[in-house]
């Protein structure tokens, strides 16, 4: 049921990526105290684990390609996802789980096979900026996935409210990549204000459906 555990398939440019098994094993819980946030299912605690990862992946990638391609849309959406990742760490933090990306530099991960994704999303990422686009938005695809079945299967009142919150910023990002890869919107630091009409002192290359992305 886990997007990132199962074999995920994703289509871009013409051509297809298979991921085997994809995720991280299930983080040993400790036993949380009446101080955490109750007891979770192995499968909460899976879903924990992997959405940290998750979001720590996309991080890192859209902050190589913002430094490979300058688009601004790269830098709003890595900040967006660090707030993300600061999101779940504290569910973690809460519920007593054990954080699997503790120690790792970025762009490093404990699960080979999620670092060979990792590198192979890095790699089409920065062959072209149009490639890196498309990277985006098959990430963000897959992130509207898991975190609605996360949503289904978790019963807490907390953990739903954060999921739904990524779900949303998540959403907002597949608009943003999926714009960028039509030319519906600007993509670069300054090339939005043709785009705003008159565009005086608003065109900052934010195009529409956008802004609320910044909100998680």
């Amino acid at each position: 049921m886990n997007t990132w555990r199962k074999t995920v398939t994703v289509l871009a440019a013409g051509a297809t990526i298979a991921i085997a098994g994809f995720g991280t094993t299930v983080a040993a819980a400790q036993e949380p105290g009446e101080s955490t946030g109750g007891v979770l299912s192995a499968q909460e605690k899976s879903d924990l684990v992997t959405t940290r990862d998750e979001e720590r992946l996309t991080r890192d990638l859209y902050q190589q390609f913002a430094q490979k391609w300058g688009a601004q849309i790269f830098e709003r959406i890595s900040a967006s996802e660090q707030r993300h990742y600061d999101a779940v760490g504290a569910l973690l933090d809460q519920y007593g789980v054990s954080d699997p990306s503790a120690g790792l530099a970025a762009g490093t991960y404990s699960d080979p096979l999620l670092q060979g994704a990792y590198d192979g999303w890095l790699t089409r990422g920065l062959s072209s900026v149009e490639e890196a686009y498309a990277v985006g938005a098959e990430l963000e695809t897959a992130d509207i996935t898991k975190l609605s079945t996360a949503i289904e299967v978790s019963d807490k009142d907390t953990i739903d409210r954060v999921y739904g919150k990524l779900r949303t910023g998540s959403e907002h990002h597949l608009q943003a990549f999926q714009a960028a890869l039509t030319g519906q919107a600007p993509t670069g630091g300054h090339q939005g204000q043709g785009r705003q009409g008159h565009g005086q002192g608003q065109g900052h290359g934010q195009g529409q459906g956008q802004g609320p992305q910044h909100s998680e």
